[in-house]
């Protein structure tokens, strides 16, 4: 197992983690970063090298989580999008509103790289984006390797999730942005018990 972090500080930013695990690639989350505009508010892409993903699986519809989705998905054409269903459509819907504000911030900044993505990019996203249940595993094979990918629900937002990667001798947990807390909209986190070998987890609050 391999883990980068592409997320180019060390605060709240543009959370992206690549993943090698079982033969398999995968990056989980591609924001950007909230406090950054232009190309600078991209995670460093560059660590994802000449690597093939075989995944991208976003864990919510923050930007900081989701926006750079339509960038990346459009390099990587043979990775799987994949995300719990109530993200699905809000990270849509987010990624429509931060194209606008992109192009008004081209006008009113004078940013000659926005918009970073059109329209088109966004809509080329739905025919690859594969819904997941929550606590509902899904067993992907190829040739000798197998992985396999859970969905858990993880509080913060409606729809926010973590997942975990799984093979025959190795596993990870990634929490995301995570809340044990419940509120009148959502249910608090609910994260498995037993054994994960890597635990990626969100301390954004200690």
């Amino acid at each position: 197992m391999i883990y980068t972090d592409l997320n180019t500080g060390v605060d709240v930013g543009a959370s992206a983690h690549k993943l090698e695990i079982g033969g398999f690639n995968a990056l989980i989350d591609c924001g950007m970063h909230p406090k950054k505009l232009g190309l600078d508010s991209l995670p460093d892409l560059k660590k994802i090298g000449d690597d093939t993903l075989d995944f991208i699986a976003i864990t919510h519809a923050h930007l900081d989580h989701v926006g750079a989705l339509p960038i990346v998905a459009e390099h990587q054409s043979m990775a799987q999008i994949l995300m719990g269903e109530v993200t699905e459509d809000l990270s849509l819907r987010m990624l429509r509103n931060s194209r606008n504000v992109m192009v008004r911030q081209r006008e009113e900044l004078g940013i000659n790289e926005y918009p970073l993505f059109g329209f088109s990019q966004i809509d080329a996203l739905k025919g690859r984006i594969l819904p997941f249940t929550l606590n509902r595993p899904r067993s992907f094979e190829f040739e000798n390797r197998k992985l396999e990918i859970e969905f858990y629900r993880a509080g913060h937002i409606p729809g926010a999730t973590a997942v975990s990667f799984k093979t025959n001798k190795e596993s990870v947990l990634f929490t995301g942005d995570i809340s044990f807390r419940a509120s009148q909209l959502i249910k608090g986190a609910d994260i498995p018990k037993g054994h994960f070998d890597v635990l990626v987890m969100e301390t954004t609050r200690g």
